[in-house]
């Protein structure tokens, strides 16, 4: 009951500041969340407490004439309409994303290395391009085959001791981050991740 509370009064904050990213993380730990809790038996009501909550809290937002809160909610979502994604509203990652596919298109297998493609654009601001920009399909490829095996060996540690599910939470946050912010390079929580998993034996 703590946490059904606590995750609707996160949801209140979250569009009150008028988040985008901390939105798309909210979608992603109640999407965990109802995943982890669905594979556990008489937790359903949880499942449907929190769905209900949340709904009641979106409809209360919506609803409200209160404008600190509809000005979060108008920032938060700004960058969604009837269209999809509106890129004029994503603080230009939209041009940010065509030049960097434009320079990966140059030098798709290697790239420019970890630090070289600066001189030619700014942070990326999305892992993968950041991948592909530094060391190409190569250096992608083997992130992704690096993410499978430290998927699987966590996968193995949970079914040891389901605590390590709180890792799973705290993963998620940053790779959810540098789908649309920062840099891989800098990412203490993610660097834990990694190290934890590779010194764990």
């Amino acid at each position: 009951m703590t946490l059904t509370i606590l995750l609707g009064l996160q949801l209140l904050s979250l569009f009150i500041a008028g988040g985008r990213g901390s939105i798309v993380l909210f979608v992603v730990y109640i999407l965990f969340f109802i995943f982890n809790k669905s594979k556990t038996k008489g937790s359903r009501w949880r499942i449907f407490l929190v769905l209900i909550l949340t709904a009641i809290v979106l409809a209360l937002l919506f609803t409200s004439q209160n404008t600190v809160i509809m000005k979060g909610i108008n920032r938060a979502l700004g960058f969604l309409d009837e269209q999809g994604i509106n890129w004029k509203n994503t603080s230009g990652r939209g041009e940010l994303y065509l030049r960097a596919i434009e320079l990966i298109q140059e030098r798709p297998w290697l790239g420019y290395g970890i630090f070289g493609y600066l001189e030619r654009i700014d942070n990326p601001h999305n892992i993968v391009l950041e991948l592909l920009l530094a060391g190409g399909i190569v250096l992608l490829a083997v992130s992704i085959i690096l993410c499978i095996l430290a998927l699987r060996k966590h996968i193995r540690m949970i079914k040891i001791d389901p605590s390590f599910k709180l890792l799973a939470i705290l993963v998620l946050y940053p790779v959810t981050h540098l789908m649309f912010s920062g840099t891989y390079l800098s990412s203490p929580m993610l660097w834990f991740y990694i190290g934890f998993m590779a010194a764990y034996k």
